[in-house]
């Protein structure tokens, strides 16, 4: 039986229909599994922006890169809607890329980039405000990047107050679980003494 098995998938192999189509099914299964991965990922990111604390340190983040792409786009005169497009199409995390895109139609249609940025509710009111300050003095290069300092502080500062958290409530935990070994090791010898001196 086992060599009739063997015989039939050796004359399979053998086939010239079998190169092409093996090549097929890998191909698929490959895109396939890139797909799932990118669905994991969106889904993924998705979950961490609604976390309470994880989810404005990564908006902050992606603000900052944002705002200071723009920053040196500008500043080497690239012109303001190719700017808007670079600087969103180089926002790593897709939800944040689709609320960023409709800045650069806004401007293009009349609107000044402070409005731009408000209408998104992305933005802290500072930063609008900054934006719309440096847009009026035509120093905006300089003010987006002074924004994205500004957030990227505020995000360094959350990340230096998170890991300060972290230490101590890694070092209670696992003071509760060496504590629950003893307890559980310690009933276990007080119940083995009982047993004995029955």
């Amino acid at each position: 039986m086992l060599i009739a098995v063997l015989s039939a998938v050796g004359k399979f192999i053998e086939n010239p229909a079998f190169p092409p189509v093996a090549v097929s099914v890998l191909t698929l299964t490959g895109i396939l599994f890139a797909w799932r991965a990118q669905e994991l990922s969106r889904l993924m990111m998705a979950t961490a922006l609604k976390m309470p604390i994880l989810g404005p340190l990564i908006i902050k983040m992606t603000l900052a890169r944002y705002l200071q792409t723009l920053a040196l786009l500008l500043e080497n005169a690239v012109a303001m809607p190719e700017a808007l497009a670079l600087a969103a199409d180089a926002c790593t995390i897709s939800i944040c890329r689709t609320k960023l895109s409709p800045i650069r139609e806004a401007v293009i249609s009349g609107r000044r980039l402070a409005e731009a940025l408000a209408e998104t509710k992305l933005f802290p009111p500072s930063i609008v405000s900054l934006t719309a300050v440096g847009d009026e003095v035509n120093k905006l290069p300089a003010v987006l990047a002074n924004g994205s300092n500004i957030l990227r502080s505020e995000a360094q500062r959350t990340l230096d107050r998170l890991l300060s958290l972290i230490t101590p409530a890694i070092t209670i935990l696992l003071g509760l679980l060496v504590g629950g070994l003893v307890i559980s090791v310690m009933t276990a010898l007080l119940s083995v003494n009982e047993l004995s001196a029955q």
